[in-house]
């Protein structure tokens, strides 16, 4: 067995040939109760044939009350709903190089997490993905974010600062609830023009400002609809110019 097969279940997506590598999910790790120290690899070996791990599965991790540092291989293009919540001792999630989905509840109730890998690639946030990490301060998301869930930042109260990147053209209900000290947040997105595309999206946040970078002809419109349809009076909406 190669790097991690012993360590871990896996369930086959795509068989492998002798030419071509297949596909794996990375189902659990055994004695997962019990795991310190986490590493989903990029690939494993299964019967002698090279296998690359896409996935992890939902609930891998819940509950693995141990378990403090994960690192996520290249390879891994979707993490499942719920797979590691409530793993309330993880401090850091290294890797997700080639993450895009991030499933609901996948990351929530990791009270103690600090550090995320920047999720260059990441697609969809999905609803509750961080909700209750409380001393996340910072999560870089990548330019191909395009839905961000209801909830997905719920009590996040660390969080200090978060940019809508280009591409969004939803964001959920209560998305920020609980952010205390998140009170200004930029938006790039020129898609979030309508009552469903950012319904309630700021309810119960503490943002103050909303900063429009580099919106141009959208800039009118996004305005109007965050200002009549996010669920937070008062808010501050500035346009600003992109940086080049």
């Amino acid at each position: 067995a190669g790097e991690g097969a012993a360590a871990a279940t896996y369930t086959v997506e795509t068989v492998a040939t002798d030419d071509t590598p297949g596909e794996v999910v990375y189902t659990q790790p055994v004695n997962y109760k019990k795991v310190k120290k986490a590493t989903v690899p990029a690939t494993v070996e299964i019967d002698g044939k090279t296998y690359k791990v896409v996935a992890i599965a939902k609930k891998a991790f819940f509950k693995a009350t141990k378990l403090t540092t994960v690192a996520v291989g290249k390879n891994v293009k979707s993490i499942g709903a719920s797979a590691f919540s409530k793993a309330t001792k993880v401090t850091k999630v290294t890797g997700c190089a080639g993450v895009q989905t991030i499933g609901s509840s996948a990351f929530a109730g990791l009270a103690k997490l600090t550090t995320v890998a920047k999720l260059k690639k990441a697609k969809t946030i999905g609803a509750n993905a961080f909700k209750g990490d409380k001393k996340l301060a910072k999560l870089a998301l990548g330019a191909n974010v395009t839905k961000i869930g209801k909830s997905a930042f719920l009590n996040c109260a660390s969080l200090k600062a978060f940019t809508v990147s280009k591409k969004v053209s939803s964001i959920g209900a209560s998305a920020f609830k609980g952010c205390k000290k998140l009170k200004k947040l930029t938006v790039k997105s020129t898609k979030l023009t309508t009552k469903k595309s950012v319904k309630n999206f700021l309810k119960g946040s503490s943002v103050k400002t909303v900063k429009l970078s580099g919106l141009g002809a959208a800039k009118s419109k996004v305005k109007k609809a965050i200002s009549s349809f996010a669920g937070k009076k008062g808010v501050n909406i500035k346009i600003g110019r992109a940086h080049v």
